[in-house]
């Protein structure tokens, strides 16, 4: 599986989680649902950010030219 596809995977399963978490705890004031927010949105968007592709290796680089 792509890079793109596995953290696009695990950020909607965070989502989905914090959502069912929300649900279950009955989160009713105003700064309880920024801080769920901020649980729900902020970690996949430092993970989508911040998580890269790792360097091609020489190998593969020499792969790649005979190619």
């Amino acid at each position: 599986m792509a890079l793109k596809h596995i953290k696009l995977t695990i950020a909607v399963v965070w989502l989905f989680a914090i959502a069912i978490f929300a649900i279950l705890s009955g989160v009713s004031s105003p700064s309880g649902w920024v801080l769920l927010a901020a649980t729900a949105v902020l970690p996949p968007l430092a993970m989508m950010r911040y998580w890269h592709d790792p360097d091609q290796t020489m190998s593969e680089r020499i792969h790649q030219a005979i190619e």
